[in-house]
């Protein structure tokens, strides 16, 4: 005999989100700060955290609040193309806390700020890098 477990849709999105991310439910109860134990409740008991916490997972997990609770995304945005390079690096920074993606974000900017284009006389942009 098979048992079917039915998941609310708030927790079957985070789960999906969780398992993108390849994001722990450990992992989540350190980014959010709430006990190991009661995210497992939530699971068990098939129940939504309280308004602020479901806040605090949408944010961990980088997605609006209103798509865990009912599935609604923004409207798509034109976006420039992204190379797999740029996509994984999106991806491994989702995964961070506000402070860490700050953090990693100072670091892409400083290193950004040691390279200059310049133009040659040819016509052609060379990048150079200042030391």
């Amino acid at each position: 005999m098979t048992k079917i477990i039915v998941m609310n849709e708030f927790l079957f999105r985070v789960l999906e989100e969780m398992e993108f991310l390849n994001v722990s439910k450990a992992d989540l109860s350190r980014a959010i700060d709430v006990p190991d134990s009661t995210i497992r409740s939530w699971f068990k008991k098939n129940t939504v955290p309280a308004a602020d916490t479901a806040l605090r997972i949408a944010r961990f997990l980088d997605v609006p609040l209103e798509y865990l609770i009912d599935g609604t995304r923004p409207a798509e945005k034109k976006t420039p193309y992204l190379s797999e390079y740029d996509k994984t690096l999106i991806q491994d920074a989702r995964g961070l806390i506000d402070e860490d993606r700050a953090e990693l974000l100072a670091y892409i900017k400083m290193k950004k700020s040691m390279y200059r284009m310049i133009k040659a006389d040819n016509g052609k942009t060379a990048i150079v890098k200042d030391c």
